[in-house]
């Protein structure tokens, strides 16, 4: 609706589909933003026993509404791109590829809009490699020190 009075446009009720590019007679032409709250933000991660040096994976944040701009933060700092962590084109994900034992810890993504702002957390764990040095085969001997019997048993560590 327009109004001389006022000089202003209104639509009623103001939905997302009340975007876009209005033409007005006498001014040119608009453009409109709708912006919405945002919904609780949520980190996704696949499902994975995450190995340093060995398993990849990514964090996905997602929020209903129009996200304007998403930052991702890790045990209170902001992450930045490095060897192993790449962003998508949009911010979205976070590919740690392979992950390292720095990777482990909590992160933020903070979701945002001009009308509001949303923070969701994940924690990672990534357990560290056992060094190929460590592995093989083990021997555990018991001896009774009044009898002089030794009994042993052998454990093999697999990496």
């Amino acid at each position: 609706m327009l109004t001389t009075k006022t000089r202003s446009v209104w639509t009623e009720p103001l939905a997302l589909w009340s975007c876009g590019t209005w033409a007005l007679e006498l001014q040119g032409a608009t453009t409109l933003d709708v912006y919405v709250l945002l919904s609780a933000a949520t980190i996704t991660s696949p499902p994975a026993t995450l190995t340093a040096g060995i398993s990849s994976t990514n964090l996905a944040c997602e929020a209903a509404g129009n996200i304007s701009s998403i930052q991702w933060i890790k045990d209170g700092l902001p992450l930045s791109p490095s060897n192993n962590t790449t962003f998508s084109a949009d911010n979205r994900r976070v590919y740690l590829s392979p992950v390292q034992d720095i990777d482990n810890g909590e992160y933020d993504c903070l979701v945002s809009n001009p009308v509001s702002n949303r923070t969701a957390s994940h924690n990672l764990t990534v357990i560290q490699r056992m060094e190929a040095l460590h592995i093989g085969n083990y021997t555990c001997t018991a001896t009774n020190n009044i009898t002089g019997l030794k009994d042993s048993v052998v454990y093999k560590l697999k990496g």
